[in-house]
């Protein structure tokens, strides 16, 4: 596991996902994730972080609140990735969501190009902004935040 998923503190976690809910959830949005973000997700699946601060360029300051698990949550009401693209409107189809900030818009993997480089979805606007080039990287800013 990379020692930068460590140097955040992950409040939360919820049990990692199966090697089956994982390939369901590709399957069903017909794409691979990211191998760092998968790794994440065996140790901190669902987790919440500290510090949770992110500048997003062109945007401002906000805030991660958590990372999308892979399956919904009912006793939490905490949805996974598939039922917020699901419910989510105006979401390009090429944008994964994996974590939620506070006023409802999302950090989305952009399948857009193959590099599947880390974007910011400002949702009342339906605009999508560049955070970073890996989910890795994603983590590194949170840490030195």
């Amino acid at each position: 596991m990379s020692e930068v998923f460590e140097s955040v503190d992950w409040d939360d976690p919820i049990p990692a996902p199966s090697q089956e809910e994982i390939a369901a959830v590709e399957r069903v949005l017909g794409v691979q994730l990211p191998s760092d973000f998968i790794e994440f997700c065996r140790h901190y699946h669902g987790g919440f972080p500290d510090p949770d601060e992110i500048e997003v360029e062109g945007f401002g300051t906000t805030m991660v609140n958590s990372i999308i698990p892979f399956v919904d949550v009912p006793d939490e009401r905490i949805r996974s990735i598939v039922s917020v693209v699901e419910a989510v409107e105006g979401l390009h189809h090429k944008l994964v969501p994996f974590a939620v900030e506070p006023g409802g818009n999302y950090f989305c993997f952009d399948y857009r190009s193959a590099n599947q480089k880390v974007v910011f979805w400002f949702h009342e606007q339906s605009t999508i902004f560049d955070v970073c080039d890996s989910f890795t990287e994603f983590v590194e800013i949170l840490a030195n935040a």
